[in-house]
């Protein structure tokens, strides 16, 4: 079965813009390997119901980035709406939900996403790193273990369209699969 890059999407409070535009950024990578396409509310297009935009496109996508910060958990729609939806999906096998803690968020250890792995490691929030630079490497590879993850699951990378493997890759495949 082919199919387009895995849709990933943005829950977030509006506050915390500046830092759904700076993991982006960090994703750019898999966006141009046709991996992930990312989609948040601000691509709602003029005249469009954005509750059905925002519920249609949650309904779709592959992988849920929930950006938790005070501001998320302070949101009434995030924590009634966009939580619920894609824990619902989550449990069900349609989705991967995967949080990432901006800050410090008082309360994040109770919500309903609480039980997921949370990114960046040892969920220690963008914040409080160093060099935010390291923090937002660490999501982009997280991100790309769970497209990874979810395109084996689904077949492997043939999906995707063909991929030359070079040799090193080869010798690493079972011999049903260099055979294939």
């Amino acid at each position: 079965m082919k199919r387009g890059p895995l849709k990933v999407f943005y829950s977030y409070a509006h506050e915390d813009e500046a830092l759904r535009d700076r993991i982006d950024e960090h994703l750019e990578l898999l966006q141009r390997q046709n991996l992930v396409v990312g989609w948040h509310d601000r691509h709602i297009v003029p005249g469009a119901e954005w509750s059905d935009v925002i519920s249609d496109t949650l309904a779709s996508a592959d992988i849920v980035l929930l950006l938790v910060s005070r501001a998320f958990m302070a949101s009434e729609y995030v924590n009634e709406v966009e939580i619920p939806k894609a824990m619902k999906a989550h449990e069900s096998g349609g989705v991967r939900v995967v949080p990432i803690l901006l800050e410090e968020a008082p309360g994040w250890e109770q919500a309903l996403f609480a039980k997921l792995q949370i990114l960046p490691s040892e969920a220690k929030p963008i914040s409080a790193w160093d060099d935010p630079v390291e923090a937002f490497r660490d999501i982009a590879l997280g991100v790309r273990r769970v497209a990874k993850d979810i395109i084996i699951e689904g077949g492997g990378p043939f999906e995707f369209g063909p991929h030359e493997f070079t040799e090193a890759e080869l010798a690493l495949l079972p011999k049903i699969e260099r055979e294939r």
